[in-house]
């Protein structure tokens, strides 16, 4: 449910501080007719934000023993993990992840054709250029099978037949997924790792597919990958270089 916490005129009376000689304070007049005021020099900034009510839907994990599979009643019959890998609750950002590697690092400097090692493009040429449930898919390394990397057709699946929300979960922006079942699970928006900057934290919803990036049929670009694209304005299937760091979220 969705909350307007302060009034516009206040917001505007909270950037004045001396008007003249005149000194202004904040003031907060509740339905119940008390007030709570606040000294203008003491406001660090103003927002607007989503109240979170601790109901409505935001995840449907059954306790706090994370992760679950949880059941979108997606047409596929796909389960999705209820938290990032490497996260040990749905608003954890988890680990940051190469495409095709499975542990973090400090840095996740961008790779090029050339730089592809041949072990695994011969494991990726085995998979029908998919990494789901290989020795590089981080999450059937990190989880164990039959948890993997959600192909591109998956996330795809949740942009067609799911709802998506733009929320705050315990103070995390990022969006609510939620099925036809009504059903949800919660991104959070974790940004991605270019070199070793993080970028788009609190504004992307950023996740790795299983799949390289298609340029056409039998074409594919060596250098970067699928990915899932999630914002405050929906979601799309997009890709990054292979070498950027990505949450992954994962599926059975």
């Amino acid at each position: 449910m969705k909350r307007i916490i302060l009034s516009m005129a206040l917001v505007g009376l909270c950037q004045l501080t001396v008007v003249g000689q005149k000194k202004y304070e904040m003031v907060v007049e509740k339905t119940d007719g008390t007030e709570t005021i606040i000294t203008v020099k003491d406001i660090a900034r103003t927002y607007f934000r989503e109240q979170n009510d601790g109901g409505g839907g935001e995840t449907t994990c059954p306790d706090g023993n994370h992760p679950h599979m949880i059941d979108l009643g997606l047409p596929s019959g796909t389960k999705w993990a209820c938290c990032n890998v490497g996260a040990s609750a749905p608003e954890g950002y988890g680990n940051y992840y190469a495409w095709g590697e499975t542990a973090p690092k400090a840095s996740y400097p961008q790779i090029h054709v050339s730089s592809l090692p041949s072990e695994q493009m011969d494991a990726i040429l085995k998979k029908g250029f998919m990494i789901a449930g290989s020795a590089y898919d981080a999450a059937t390394v990190n989880w164990g099978s039959p948890w993997h990397m959600p192909t591109s057709g998956q996330w795809q699946e949740i942009i067609d037949n799911a709802s998506i929300e733009w929320t705050f979960y315990n103070e995390v922006g990022g969006q609510r997924i939620t099925g036809p079942n009504g059903n949800s699970i919660f991104l959070p928006a974790a940004g991605m790792y270019e070199g070793g900057n993080l970028l788009n934290l609190q504004i992307g919803c950023d996740y790795w597919t299983a799949a390289l990036l298609e340029y056409g049929e039998d074409t594919y670009d060596w250098s970067n990958a699928k990915s899932y694209e999630g914002g405050m304005g929906g979601a799309s299937i997009s890709f990054f270089n292979r070498g950027d760091g990505l949450p992954v979220r994962a599926v059975r």
